[in-house]
């Protein structure tokens, strides 16, 4: 018999505030949603929370359906994409910490509205555990609650959306007292790099080290 959902208030509420909490910490999505935001200005910027949310969207689907099946048969490809997705964080800090610094708030932008949905996309792809939160927590809501998946689905993406969205808003902001300054822009472009850099540097140890660590194990 087909499972029924309902939609009860008080599950929604409880979850919506749930995941809010578990998106507010800095990480690469907020990062690259403030430096979006003092480069490029609001409304332009919000194209890169938006480009967050589809990969929220992508995370939650495959968190119910296939996700959870392909790490249990194959953990080895969520460690391979781990290591590319800190590869492309290191990239991507090495750009930010070596692109010239913005005269005015008036120089044309050099990325098109498009190209900002792809690097919100791109780089919450590129922190793969962020897909351990999703896989940790929505199997286990979809299961205990009356909710229907599509509605867990919805309400992740849309707090993903207006978590990003408001750090993106609130450093439009901070954008009039760095944009001219060249020191304060590498000052920010350096934290911003360091940032990526360590998120990297810190998946990459959080894989190697059972490695190491077996290999050790193995001819002691």
């Amino acid at each position: 018999m087909p499972r029924r959902y309902s939609e009860p208030v008080d599950d929604i509420v409880s979850f919506a505030l749930a995941w809010f909490l578990l998106a507010i910490p800095i990480g690469p999505n907020a990062i690259i949603s403030i430096d979006s935001s003092i480069r490029y200005g609001w409304p332009r910027a919000v194209f890169v929370p938006l480009g967050i949310v589809g990969a929220a969207l992508v995370y939650g689907t495959l968190s119910l359906t296939v996700l959870a099946f392909v790490l249990a048969q194959m953990p080895i490809l969520f460690k391979i994409a781990i290591v590319l997705g800190s590869i492309y964080l290191f990239y991507l800090g090495y750009r930010i910490l070596t692109r010239p610094a913005l005269a005015t708030a008036d120089v044309p932008p050099h990325r098109s509205d498009r190209q900002l949905v792809v690097l919100g996309f791109s780089t919450s792809m590129s922190n793969p555990k962020a897909a351990l939160v999703y896989l940790s927590v929505l199997p286990g809501v979809a299961h205990n609650s009356t909710m229907s998946p599509l509605t867990i689905i919805a309400i992740t993406s849309a707090i993903a959306g207006f978590v990003y969205c408001s750090y993106s808003l609130f450093a439009n902001y901070v954008r009039r007292f760095v944009i001219g300054s060249s020191g304060r822009q590498k000052f920010l472009d350096g934290l911003a790099c360091l940032s990526f850099w360590f998120i990297a540097a810190k998946n990459i140890h959080d894989v190697i080290k059972p490695a190491v660590a077996n290999f050790y194990h193995y001819f002691s």
